[in-house]
């Protein structure tokens, strides 16, 4: 390969993707079975480039061309990554790309969340790799000789695809996260998430007492690391964590880091956002935390409650409103059923009149006095019971 056809190449690469299918085309640039002699060959090529932005994409787009044809390649049998000439440009190169800050396009969306940043990294699943290939064997030659320079892509990554996935096992092979390479202050909530999921991970399902002892000795580690997160987003995960419908238990370690911020704990569990009326009773479910004061929990709970209820359509199925009571003590109920009759007073839209000359208005309102009116009646059973 000469100077002209590597910048054919990444032209194609800029133009079409990190993937090329024409694979006899690449055969004609890597002709040598000589994996040295390949690689060696860049720093010739490299020599006609003097603009440093420039070197980083060829060296990029020559390495990911070269494992479009060799997508099987048993990365043991290359050279070691860390004395090929060429890879600090690799490196650097990575990094642009990394960062979405490269001609050559990043590949994957970025990870958005929903309401729940915690639900969304622990449900993770990327879309499949399948054609991907050339990217994620670079990635593990690297990881085989530089943990270190691995660990600071992912932590450099804009859009989280890579990096949530390497915590998810489905990138790496045998990827285990080294703490000294952890980057605590990278400040991204997602890769933040990620981490509190990816320690607590596979030992949140099960009581302490389930444990063996060398698997309780990992899960106090990973408790410890947990506490080196910021504490105004550690107390967020923790909120995020505590409505997830799959928590099982909380560590006693983060109940302690709740006990000694609780101002910041009833500020972020104010805030929090709902999506359901599960994810409120999944909060109040830590109304038995002797050091939390359960009136304050029930009266945030109660705006939660409004909030959901004020909305245009009110989505609480009978079932789903049976177990948020069934958290509650009779006063709770009843301060509740106190809450669903002055919401049916407001309705303002819900006469025959109103269904004559503002029927949109009409429906929304008729529909919410149907659904609190069931809701009601509910409480009534249970009071009277």
């Amino acid at each position: 390969m000469n100077f002209e056809e590597l910048k054919e190449l990444t032209d194609k690469i800029i133009k079409n993707g990190i993937e090329i299918t024409d694979k006899e085309y690449l055969k004609e640039l890597y002709q040598n079975n000589d994996y040295d002699i390949i690689f060696n060959e860049l720093n010739e090529i490299l020599i006609n480039c003097e603009t440093p932005h420039l070197k980083l994409c060829y060296t990029f787009a020559y390495y990911i061309g070269f494992f479009n044809i060799n997508s099987k390649q048993n990365i043991y049998e290359l050279p070691k990554i860390i004395e090929l000439e060429s890879y600090n440009y690799l490196k650097g190169g990575l990094m642009l790309y990394f960062k979405d800050e490269m001609k050559i396009k990043y590949n994957y969306e970025k990870a958005t969340p929903y309401y729940n940043k915690y639900s969304f990294v622990a449900n993770w699943y990327p879309r499949p790799f399948s054609t991907h290939y050339s990217l994620i064997n670079l990635l593990n030659w690297i990881y085989l000789y530089d943990e270190k320079r691995f660990n600071k892509l992912i932590f450099s990554e804009k859009h989280n695809h890579i990096f949530l996935s390497t915590l998810k096992g489905r990138i790496i092979r045998n990827f285990k996260i080294n703490p000294k390479y952890i980057n605590w202050k990278c400040n991204d909530d997602i890769k933040l998430y990620g981490l509190f999921n990816y320690l607590l991970y596979p030992y949140a399902d099960v009581g302490n007492l389930n444990l063996k002892k060398e698997e309780f000795n990992i899960w106090r580690y990973n408790i410890k690391l947990i506490n080196r997160i910021d504490t105004e987003i550690l107390i967020k995960i923790i909120i995020d964590y505590i409505k997830y419908k799959e928590t099982k238990i909380i560590p006693l370690e983060l109940l302690e880091t709740v006990k000694d911020n609780l101002e910041q704990f009833y500020k972020e569990y104010n805030q929090v956002k709902i999506l359901n009326i599960n994810e409120i009773y999944q909060l109040y479910s830590i109304k038995h935390w002797s050091f939390l004061s359960k009136p304050i929990l029930f009266e945030l709970i109660l705006k939660k409650l409004k909030l959901k209820l004020s909305e245009e359509h009110i989505t609480i199925n009978e079932s789903d409103w049976k177990k948020f009571l069934s958290n509650l003590d009779i006063n709770e109920i009843k301060k509740t059923l106190k809450l669903l009759e002055e919401l049916k007073n407001n309705l303002k839209f819900t006469s025959e009149l109103d269904k004559e000359i503002r029927f949109k208005k009409y429906l929304i309102d008729i529909g919410k006095y149907e659904k609190i009116t069931e809701l009601i009646n509910i409480c009534n059973d249970i009071i009277n019971d």
